[in-house]
């Protein structure tokens, strides 16, 4: 019994570091998109900037410097948790 207990405790523990350790990784995502997308968009200021550039309209590059809006990720992937598994 006390092996049983030792053993649950152990799995709970396992469970709850890998929750803490998947919610860092998507903290660390949210901010490194935040990062890349502000390097684009200074980018783009410094080629708007720079005369020798021709001046040209890269609306890949506007889409791109935009950081991702984190509620509609945060929404995405709690309704993906949400949705049974299909086998």
């Amino acid at each position: 019994m006390f092996v049983a207990a030792l053993i649950l405790t152990t799995q709970r523990r396992e469970d709850q570091l890998a929750n803490h350790r998947s919610q860092l990784i998507l903290e660390l995502i949210i901010v490194n998109d935040q990062k890349n997308a502000k390097i684009i968009e200074l980018l783009e200021e410094v080629r708007r900037d720079n005369p020798a550039i021709a001046d040209r309209i890269d609306s890949q590059a506007a889409a791109m410097s935009a950081p991702s809006d984190t509620l509609a990720v945060l929404g995405a992937i709690k309704g993906s948790d949400t949705k049974p598994d299909r086998d």
